[in-house]
């Protein structure tokens, strides 16, 4: 794919620099946009992997089935190949699962994270908002970048498990098909 050249700008002198609280906000929008982008990965692949695991489940236990007559090694790889598609298809639904944290592990109830938010009165939304410093926002910042990026860590992770156990499963479909 082409992309266009970018005119490099000039550096700003440091006294016209973003502070470290804007700095922060654009990398909490990063790791945002990080996380809908797993989400959507594995909603995509969740489609691919249901559907496959559904068809090998199917091929299996329907008396019309292409492996319902498997017997030994046979109907090993079979229950193998199915075990594996279903578990890429668990994968894939606790990377989209919603993540809430109703316990926050003894951390103070942030300004960022609607989940803190629901539990405050608008007025003590508002004092707290209008009485902030940049140090307070700067730490309130921090603690919602940790618990975000904690969280998509763990989605793409859950992706990676999710398709790896996919490849692995489909790989022994074909096996279950040609080589028996």
């Amino acid at each position: 794919m082409l992309r266009r050249r970018r005119a490099k700008e000039p550096a700003q002198p440091a006294d016209e620099r973003p502070l470290g609280n804007e700095f922060g906000w654009r990398a909490h929008e990063a790791i945002q946009g990080w996380t809908a982008s797993v989400d959507a990965k594995a909603s995509i692949g969740l489609v691919v992997q249901t559907a496959l695991a559904g068809a090998a489940l199917h091929a299996l236990i329907a008396n019309d089935g292409e492996l319902h007559d498997a017997v030994g090694l046979h109907l090993a790889c079979a229950i193998v190949t199915v075990g594996l598609l279903v578990a890429s298809v668990a994968c894939g639904l606790w990377v989209i699962f919603p993540r809430l944290h109703r316990q926050r592990n003894g951390l103070a109830p942030g300004l960022v994270y609607f989940g803190d938010l629901r539990r405050r009165a608008p007025d003590e939304i508002a004092e707290a908002l209008s009485t902030m410093t940049a140090e307070e926002e700067c730490a309130q910042l921090a603690q919602q970048m940790w618990i975000t990026s904690g969280v998509a860590w763990r989605k793409h992770a859950w992706l990676q498990r999710a398709l790896g156990t996919f490849a692995l499963g489909a790989i022994l479909l074909v096996a279950s098909y040609v080589a028996f």
